[in-house]
């Protein structure tokens, strides 16, 4: 009796599985409008432009990058050491133009990249960088 039960119970599973799977085609293969993603890029780019803005404007790139003598760092992120002179300004200003380009849609794959490679070289090898970030 139990096994009978159990084999119709999987039965109308599979069955119901199937259907769950064909729903999920139809959905997920309807075309979409585009313009929801437009805006997220769009304030995301301005929302990272926005931040770099923000480090200039108040010196803290300078305070909090180059004036320190010790970083705190994350583990396993120790070889990884802030820019020699100026060049965290200049870090901040090709981050800055990277984010401009996700907003504007100018060459976004490699904008995309730089952003997503700026900010980890910045707040993987500087823990207190985290905290600026609430700040």
């Amino acid at each position: 009796m139990l096994a009978a039960f159990s084999s119709r119970f999987a039965s109308a599973w599979i069955k119901q599985g199937r259907a769950l799977r064909i729903c999920l085609a139809v959905l997920l293969s309807r075309p979409v409008d585009i313009a929801a993603l437009i805006v997220v890029r769009i304030a995301f780019g301005l929302l990272v432009l926005w931040e770099v803005m923000r480090f200039f404007t108040n010196d803290r790139i300078g305070y909090y990058f180059i004036e320190p003598s010790f970083n705190f760092t994350f583990f396993g992120w120790d070889w990884v050491r802030p820019w020699p002179g100026n060049g965290m300004y200049w870090h901040f200003i090709v981050l800055g133009a990277c984010a401009l380009g996700v907003a504007l849609g100018a060459v976004y794959r490699l904008s995309a990249l730089g952003v997503a490679l700026g900010f980890s070289y910045v707040f993987c090898w500087n823990r207190r960088a985290t905290s600026i970030m609430n700040t």
